[in-house]
């Protein structure tokens, strides 16, 4: 059987959605909003901001709109599961001997990075994993309510998770991470569904232009409001564009995709290689023992706040950070991975069958009493 090549648009997407994710944990894991007064540097640093959100959204709208029509296997399961453990297993024991003086280390915090997905250790992941877990599920819900219930669906969560979470921040509506990937799931399927690719990508273009015009206007006029009044509130809050409810950045999100699916379709060996470490480098450089080391005591950060040369110290460090986090996960690739496949095609139909037989048995255990 002939494998399909990959889509370039849209592995350049991911690239692009985990730079500006890198970006993102640059200007919030660097820098103490509470200490940043106002000057030139605190756009550079607003802007940066945007990326973390817009990227985590960009990266689930892809996924979701393969997982709509594929099936989610338990081998792809189990090599996400694999890639998360090795990474939170091999940075545990790094820090423990390398890094963390006389390597103290608590009893709680071992078991939380011995089972990384259980206990959210990467917050991303776990919802991602979860999600994943959904999918056959969604994708059957979501292909019998038909076209007109979709967009009523889509409609309905946006308004309360959307709109008026983003009016009223301190109000709920049953919002949590999790429901908003599926909420995120909802929108990708309706488009792979439903949506006539019209290959006008300069169209959605202008309109992620618009959108990202829309969020500098709105962190200019908090910051000189801010300064002008001398309103510490307005200072702090003018990245509120950027937060995950945000109307704003949920269109920003979507139109990008519908930007790279309008694309011509193409496929480049390279771009697809670096794509495929994307994860890879969420995984190094989001890590609960990386972040801090990284941003506060390797990097500094928050030293160039004042320094004219920040942006050259932010475009720096971006770019090494994802390159050097690639270049490990490629490594990780040709070793650990490459295991991981020689084991899964000599025991994977083994593991398989066993786990969905008792599985089954489970099942039909638990629900005898109804069957009756």
């Amino acid at each position: 059987m002939i494998k399909s090549k990959r889509n370039s648009s849209l592995e350049l997407l991911r690239i692009i959605s985990m730079v500006l994710i890198v970006a993102h944990h640059y200007a919030i894991h660097g820098f103490d909003r509470n200490l940043l007064d106002y000057n030139y540097n605190k756009y550079i640093i607003d802007f940066l901001t945007i990326g973390g959100k817009l990227g985590v959204n960009c990266f689930v709208l892809i996924s979701a709109y393969f997982m709509i029509e594929s099936k989610i296997t338990l081998k792809k399961l189990m090599k996400l599961w694999t890639e998360i453990w090795f990474y939170s297993i091999a940075i545990l024991i790094i820090f423990y001997i390398w890094l963390i003086p006389d390597n103290f280390m608590s009893f709680k915090v071992i078991i939380k990075n011995v089972f990384p997905v259980i206990y959210s250790q990467y917050w991303f992941m776990t919802n991602y994993i979860v999600l994943m877990i959904l999918s056959p599920y969604l994708n059957k819900c979501i292909k019998m309510i038909g076209k007109d219930t979709h967009q009523s669906l889509i409609l309905v969560l946006t308004i309360m998770w959307s709109i008026i979470l983003m009016l009223f921040p301190k109000s709920d509506l049953g919002f949590s991470l999790l429901g908003w990937f599926i909420f995120l799931y909802i929108i990708a399927s309706y488009i792979k569904l439903y949506v006539h690719l019209s290959l006008d990508y300069m169209l959605h273009l202008k309109r992620v232009l618009i959108g990202i015009a829309i969020y500098l206007i709105s962190i200019l006029v908090f910051n000189l409001f801010g300064d002008i009044l001398n309103n510490k509130f307005l200072l702090k809050n003018s990245v509120y564009l950027a937060n995950p409810k945000s109307i704003l950045l949920l269109f920003i999100s979507v139109e990008l995709l519908m930007m790279f699916l309008s694309m011509k379709k193409w496929s480049n060996k390279f771009i697809n290689i670096i794509a495929s470490a994307t994860l890879g480098v969420y995984l190094i450089h989001d890590n609960n023992f990386v972040r801090p080391y990284l941003w506060k005591d390797l990097l500094d950060n928050q030293s160039m706040y004042h320094s004219e040369y920040l942006i050259f110290h932010a475009i720096c460090s971006i770019i090494l950070v994802y390159i050097i986090c690639t270049i490990i996960d490629l490594l990780r690739q040709l070793t650990i991975e490459n295991l991981y496949e020689i084991f899964w095609n000599k025991y994977g139909n083994i593991i398989e069958n066993k786990l969905y037989f008792y599985f089954y048995k489970i099942k039909e255990k638990v629900f005898i009493f109804y069957n009756k």
